[in-house]
């Protein structure tokens, strides 16, 4: 019976600091928020239909890679040729775009 009342405080922690991390756009904790969204709506499915959830998951992404491509830009554009930086980069960018298209094929899926 009180298991259930030790459960709240912690959900509702980390539900307002998913909320923060939405809020201020925090992109480099977007994958910590994505699992947070799944697993909130995998346990309460009637929060949103499959596809505002494959929108936000969509949105998540292509903030993301739309920063990683700010960034590259940035690095590119001032000669930050950091050390092992750019060559990384192609491999995120890639990483980002295989997800974005995974959301966008179970979308499509959903819907047809």
């Amino acid at each position: 019976e009180n298991s259930g009342l030790l459960l709240v405080p912690p959900l509702r922690l980390f539900s307002a600091v998913m909320w923060e991390v939405a809020r201020q756009q925090r992109t480099s904790h977007f994958g910590m928020l994505e699992d947070f969204i799944s697993l909130v709506t995998d346990a309460i499915p009637e929060l949103l239909t499959g596809q505002q959830k494959s929108l936000l998951l969509l949105g998540l992404r292509a903030k993301v890679f739309m920063e990683l491509c700010s960034n590259v830009n940035k690095i590119l554009g001032h000669h930050y040729l950091l050390s092992g930086e750019v060559a990384d980069t192609p491999g995120a960018v890639r990483h980002h775009m295989e997800r974005i298209h995974a959301v966008s094929l179970e979308t499509v899926r959903k819907t047809s």
